[in-house]
């Protein structure tokens, strides 16, 4: 859970708490009845409507189907064919295990750095250099 959730959550149930609380204290001091139970329906809303927001989340919303595939191969053409799920992170609004599942589905390989980084290979991205020297294997000749 995000720490904004977890912050609106909490938020959400002091509200709650107090919602609870003005409605006895203004029913108890011989307040109308009606003033208590419009404080209690005022708080209460709130605390729903926060409590709502913590539980539907208020991250970022996801990337398009597609987007994040071609933010990848962005990223591979930048990066010599290379993508750590770091670069991907920082690029796009996924999360850093999002990032990581995303690249697994599309690296060819992966080499590990001494320092523990993995880096994903992605096949397919060449230099302009590469291509101008590639050499038709289909051709006969």
């Amino acid at each position: 859970m995000s720490a904004k959730r977890k912050t609106l959550g909490v938020a959400s149930a002091l509200v709650g708490l107090f919602s609870a609380l003005c409605a006895v204290v203004g029913f108890t001091e011989a307040a109308s009845i009606g003033d208590a139970i419009a404080g209690g329906i005022f708080f209460s809303g709130i605390s729903a409507l926060a409590g709502w927001g913590a539980i539907s989340g208020l991250r970022e919303p996801k990337l398009l189907p597609g987007s994040t595939e071609k933010i990848i191969l962005q990223l591979a053409a930048e990066g010599e064919g290379r993508v750590t799920a770091v670069d991907l992170c920082r690029n796009s609004s996924l999360t850093l295990e999002e990032s990581t599942a995303e690249l697994r589905l599309l690296a060819a390989d992966t080499i590990v750095t001494e320092g523990g980084t993995v880096i994903y290979k992605i096949r397919g991205v060449l230099s302009l250099e590469e291509k101008r020297n590639a050499v038709d294997l289909l051709d006969g000749s």
